[in-house]
């Protein structure tokens, strides 16, 4: 399951994997594009928190009190998808 440009979740037989995209600028043309994993979890819904607890970390959020309502507002997107749409990813 891709999301967005960067980022994608693939499942094994016992985990969840997150992948973050990377662009090999080494070479002049063309770049190689390579996927490596950011971590392994037990559930997709695991691996969502994850990745909205790393994009909360590098958005421009100064306020913690913002921090935390934009965390809770994408658990809450996250709680709302149904269940069958997670475990088919």
């Amino acid at each position: 399951m891709q999301i967005g440009k960067n980022y994608k979740i693939e499942a094994e037989p016992k985990n969840i994997l997150l992948y973050k995209r990377h662009l090999n600028k080494i070479q002049v043309s063309p770049h190689i594009e390579t996927w490596g994993v950011v971590g392994y979890y037990s559930s997709v819904e695991n691996a969502l928190h994850d990745l909205a607890d790393m994009k909360l970390r590098e958005s421009d959020l100064k306020d913690i009190k913002e921090v935390v309502k934009k965390q809770k507002d994408i658990y809450e997107l996250i709680q709302s998808i149904s269940p069958k749409a997670l475990q088919r990813a």
